[in-house]
């Protein structure tokens, strides 16, 4: 989806005026007022203006009003009525588009690949992509789907985390096991590394698993069975409040674990 700011459409608009302003000194207006060519300044004004609105009409992606405009750069209108022409065509293809407002204080969710850091990238890639669809959802308060894709991340992190502790199920593969059966499991095998004989590896494993432990606790309750199956809806602020929680649950795994696969 294109991002696009409103002061992009308040530059063209803006140009395509200054066009008119220009060729307003050249107009026709009675029999003894004819008009004039316009002068060397007035020509290399005009053709700035186009390539000024040609690269707008560009970013936007109003690919008609792009061509008209970089055609005209060589062949610059004179008179304003050969200018509204013009400004006609470009009205219609913007009125043919739809757009969407972002609130101000959610903006920052929307396609921003800063949200997340580069090692969590690197080591969980189709999951930080979820995330992003997660961001994205809550920057158009769309709080159940931004739920859907941010579970869809935790459930990743899970089978990963599963795999490293050596999780096995004997009537199905790691990857088939259902999300209660994994985070079940983890617990246990997290609860096995408290018993094993004090060490400095114990008390680091102990650690980064209990961190983790600690993240996806919080998924035990369900969120993923009542997002995925249409149990239940969720607002912005329970929407942010999933999203920060498998957000912190990667970066917990990220410096040690990392995807398998697709």
């Amino acid at each position: 989806m294109l991002k696009l700011k409103l002061i992009d459409f308040m530059e063209l608009a803006a140009g395509l005026n200054d066009m008119q302003s220009v060729l307003t000194f050249t107009e026709y207006h009675d029999a003894d007022d004819p008009g004039r060519e316009l002068t060397i300044d007035e020509k290399e004004r005009l053709i700035s203006l186009f390539e000024k609105a040609s690269s707008l009409a560009d970013k936007l992606q109003l690919r008609v009003s792009q061509a008209i405009l970089s055609e005209k750069r060589n062949d610059i209108p004179k008179s304003r009525s050969d200018l509204t022409t013009i400004i006609s065509l470009i009205r219609h293809e913007i009125g043919s588009e739809d757009f969407f407002h972002v609130e101000r204080d959610k903006v920052s969710y929307y396609s921003n690949d800063t949200l997340l850091s580069e090692e969590l990238k690197s080591s969980f890639p189709r999951a930080s992509q979820e995330l992003r669809h997660a961001a994205n959802c809550i920057a158009v308060s769309e709080g159940t789907a931004s739920v859907f894709h941010a579970m869809r991340a935790a459930e990743i992190g899970l089978r990963v985390l599963a795999r490293d502790r050596g999780v096995e199920f004997p009537d199905k593969p790691l990857d088939m096991a259902e999300w209660q059966q994994l985070t079940a499991a983890i617990d246990k095998k997290i609860k096995d590394v408290e018993q094993l004989p004090r060490s400095h590896e114990k008390s680091e494993n102990l650690e980064f698993y209990s961190q983790a432990a600690v993240q996806f606790r919080y998924f035990k309750d369900g969120w993923r069975v009542r997002a995925a199956h249409g149990y239940a809806s969720y607002s912005d602020q329970q929407a942010l409040t999933a999203y920060e929680h498998v957000r912190d649950f990667l970066l917990t795994l990220a410096p040690r674990l990392q995807e398998v696969g697709p």
